[in-house]
């Protein structure tokens, strides 16, 4: 690789006629002009002035007061850290100015990226992204691609923007004459005037004085309720949740709605005009919608309740009289219970599902959910359930148990007894319904012993049985 000085002294004026490659620029501390590259021609006509060509890529190292010129390049332009101003007429690619002077440029087939710009920024035409950072003043004429200025001291004036546009902490005024696509503005300090094609967010106040913002889309304003302003907003839809005072809404040409008001003695002017939606202020959060549940049993849980349900009916009517045992294990009071089980499992586990857990408090133990306080509640009961149906079986041996028979008198039979009499039958023992329910409470519970039921099913199926 080539390489060649020229002695400047403290400052320089370079231009370069073509080059078929890159170009990257620095600033050293030294009074002259370092060129590295593999195929260039220098030549210096008078002290400081430097004209270059090359058909590759270029490397200059410049003194920082500095000023340079590019005509014609093919690959990327980066030039960092020079007083002078920068001058480029046409860039094949990328574009990248980093603390500058004055920097215009003229086309640009790449992204243009200006930071830490010293003097005016003025690009005619930018085919693809545009970026600039901690700028004196920008103007954009055509912006092929999104267009992102963050703090400007100065204004900053687009033309033709062809993506989507984000401004934020513009200290000038602002005038954007043509976005196609939707456009993001916060914090701006100027007179401002934007016209855009998309959906426009003005996120903040603004100066004293007339803005005017419009869009065929809709146009959210983000205003703080507490400071003042004057708006005459125009759209199809005009929603306002501001706190405006002299608030006054008409109908006006075209199925437009007007609404005019203020915000105290506002100072500041809002013209406001939508295609289609103009919201003025957040909208309130909706409360939570109620959680919809079903107490219609669902597969497959249905299908095991139910035979567990049949089960211990069948298992209960296995002693009792063929009447009382057909209306014991009736498939329609088998599927009534199912269907009111899974109906009150269903109601307890969405009432968990849908009760958010609470965080535990080191001071006062853990906070309960509704989930588990249901499920302590049915415990209770259940165990409320096994208390009464214990009581019922003692209550039930007590009755069973024959009295003690009293002392017999000595004194012999003297009734003749029949020939040929056939001794007396006993009376036919009824099925005693405390029984039957208690040993139907008593299979309940071995099936609770056994896993195969739920403390949920069992209690269910105790509260049908004490009915």
């Amino acid at each position: 690789m080539h390489e060649e000085f020229f002695e400047t002294g403290e400052k320089a004026e370079i231009m370069i006629t073509a080059c078929e490659g890159s170009i990257t620029i620095g600033s050293w501390i030294r009074t002259l002009v370092g060129v590295k590259g593999q195929a260039f021609n220098g030549k210096m006509a008078t002290i400081g002035h430097i004209t270059l060509s090359s058909e590759g890529d270029l490397l200059l190292r410049v003194p920082e007061k500095t000023a340079v010129t590019i005509q014609q390049a093919q690959g990327n332009i980066t030039i960092k850290h020079i007083d002078g101003d920068v001058t480029i007429k046409s860039a094949g690619a990328d574009v990248h100015l980093n603390d500058v002077g004055q920097a215009i440029i003229d086309e640009a087939v790449g992204d243009v990226v200006v930071e830490n710009i010293n003097g005016r920024c003025v690009i005619t035409h930018a085919q693809q992204n545009l970026t600039g950072r901690r700028l004196q003043a920008l103007q954009a004429e055509t912006v092929g691609g999104t267009a992102v200025v963050e703090y400007a001291t100065g204004f900053v004036d687009l033309g033709d923007v062809g993506g989507d546009i984000a401004l934020n902490t513009i200290k000038g005024d602002m005038d954007v004459k043509s976005g196609q696509a939707q456009a993001t503005l916060t914090n701006l300090g100027g007179l401002n005037r934007v016209k855009v094609a998309g959906d426009l967010h003005l996120n903040g106040s603004v100066a004293h004085g007339e803005h005017l913002f419009s869009t065929k889309g809709t146009l959210f304003v983000d205003w703080p309720s507490d400071t003042p302003v004057r708006l005459v907003a125009t759209a199809p839809v005009v929603e306002n949740y501001l706190p405006l005072f002299d608030v006054a809404e008409t109908a006006v040409a075209d199925n437009l709605t007007q609404l005019t008001g203020h915000i105290e003695d506002g100072k500041p002017f809002l013209s406001l005009k939508a295609g289609q939606h103009i919201q003025l202020g957040h909208k309130p959060a909706q409360p939570p919608q109620p959680v919809r549940t079903t107490t219609k049993p669902q597969s497959p849980a249905d299908d095991s309740v139910a035979t567990a349900v049949a089960n211990a009916l069948t298992s209960a009517a296995a002693d009792l009289d063929p009447a009382t045992a057909a209306q014991l294990t009736d498939p329609a009071l088998a599927e009534e219970i199912a269907v009111a089980i899974n109906g009150q499992l269903v109601y307890l586990t969405a009432s968990a599902a849908s009760t958010p857990e609470k965080p535990v408090d080191s001071d006062q133990g853990p906070v309960h959910t509704k989930g588990k306080q249901a499920f302590t509640k049915a415990e209770k009961a259940v165990e409320k359930s096994l208390q009464q149906a214990q009581d019922s079986m003692d209550q039930t041996r007590q009755k069973l148990t024959p009295p003690p028979a009293p002392p017999q008198s000595p004194i012999p039979n003297l009734q003749p007894q029949p020939a040929n009499d056939q001794p007396t039958s006993p009376p036919s023992k009824q099925p005693n319904k405390q029984t039957t329910t208690t040993d139907s409470r008593r299979h309940i519970l071995q099936l609770l012993k056994d896993d195969l039921i739920s403390i949920e099913q069992a209690d269910l199926l105790l509260a049908a049985l004490n009915k």
